[in-house]
């Protein structure tokens, strides 16, 4: 796939302002994040805004991998695996949310619509059909305490979606699923891509995998008539802020599930 040019970004970000007057977000991908970067002061009408996900290249021997964690992690990894967790396979992602609501979703300010939950349940449909998800719990006594979901797709496997309870976070649980799958994918010409969110507490986990700091932009734009633009800035402060953080991993999926250029 050829390279997309500035007069390629200017083309497409014209054409988009002269179609919207309103942009609620989009997120370019950070292999644009460059030649974006230098023409975005020509777009006065956008805002831009730069956010970071985690990348871990997995086109090395586990040896390497395992070297690059933080010495804590290398601690939580190890504790992990003398929980004796059963690592299983699952196509079945209800369990997973329900992990999510009961365990974070209180931690979230002004909670999560539960259309966002809906949304997670038709991405995963969409994308285990077509073989490219991966959902993985941890099991203890035949009891799930822990998921992550994994999606792998265009030279990447994405951190979509993780859950665990107290038992679970205790365990290690989360630390040891990640550790078994770059012990299984070590060596493949992919990207791990743990679409954090702007949270220090977890990109700071993410870190201690020995991934980098990849940054994106993400353009919105307001231009609606008096007061449409201060509705919209209240409906946004209020009602969509809160969800931000979920919502964020399963926006930026759509664009690689749809192998979107930009």
């Amino acid at each position: 796939m050829d390279s997309l040019t500035e007069a390629d970004f200017l083309a497409f970000t014209r054409s988009l302002s002269n179609h919207f007057s309103y942009i609620s977000c989009y997120h370019f991908n950070p292999e644009n994040f460059n030649t974006l970067s230098k023409i975005k002061d020509q777009l006065a009408e956008f805002t831009f805004v730069t956010y970071h996900t985690h990348w871990l290249s997995l086109d090395k021997p586990y040896r390497q991998i395992g070297a690059s964690y933080s010495a804590d992690r290398r601690v939580n990894v190890s504790r992990s695996k003398k929980e004796g967790w059963a690592f299983e396979l699952s196509i079945e992602v209800e369990t997973l949310i329900e992990l999510f609501e009961a365990n974070h979703s209180e931690l979230i300010a002004g909670g999560v619509n539960q259309n966002a939950y809906g949304m997670l349940k038709k991405l995963f449909v969409a994308a285990e059909s077509t073989g490219i998800a991966e959902l993985w719990y941890a099991k203890k006594e035949n009891v799930i305490h822990s998921g992550i979901l994994l999606v792998r797709y265009a030279g990447r496997v994405i951190y979509l979606f993780n859950a665990s309870d107290p038992v679970g976070r205790k365990g290690n649980a989360r630390s040891g699923m990640l550790d078994m799958y770059f012990l299984q994918h070590a060596g493949e010409a992919f990207i791990f891509d743990f679409e954090s969110p702007e949270v220090d507490q977890i990109s700071g986990f993410y870190k201690s995998f020995g991934s980098q700091a990849i940054p994106y932009l993400k353009v919105s734009k307001n231009r609606l008539w008096f007061p449409f633009r201060q509705i919209q800035h209240w409906r946004v402060s209020y009602f969509l802020k809160p969800n931000q953080v979920f919502a964020q991993a399963l926006i930026r999926f759509k664009v690689h599930f749809k192998r979107a250029d930009f």
